[in-house]
């Protein structure tokens, strides 16, 4: 698997479990919103595709909270969720985001044989 293929691999799971998440599709358990581990884990694996990855999250994340809140019959723009704060969810999943590529340099693998410290 090259390292492209590998970043589309983990940019569609963080992709669906970020909408699996935030869009209650279980019946009888909602697993907690994963928004801020999957920009995190996306900052830290996809560095080099902030430019485009990290919007296409963004749209994702407000895309599912428009289809959650449309498909209960509320208007998006006027639902109490969409404030003046819900646009400070770009600079909170920004931040995650950096975070992870700050990390990502410093994360070396163990060498074969040393996985635990001793």
């Amino acid at each position: 698997m090259t390292a492209h293929t590998s970043r589309l691999f983990i940019l569609s799971v963080l992709a669906l479990l970020m909408a699996a998440s935030r869009a209650h599709v279980f019946d009888h358990f909602s697993p907690p919103d994963a928004s801020w581990a999957v920009f995190f884990i996306a900052g830290f694996h996809l560095r080099g595709w902030g430019r485009w990855a990290f919007p296409l999250l963004m749209a994702l994340a407000v895309g599912v909270d428009w289809y959650v809140i449309s498909g209960q019959g509320m208007s998006f723009w006027e639902h109490y969720c969409v404030s003046a704060a819900y646009w400070f969810l770009v600079p909170a999943y920004a931040s995650m985001w950096l975070g992870g590529a700050c990390i990502a340099p410093a994360a070396t693998p163990a060498p074969a044989g040393k996985r635990w410290a001793t």
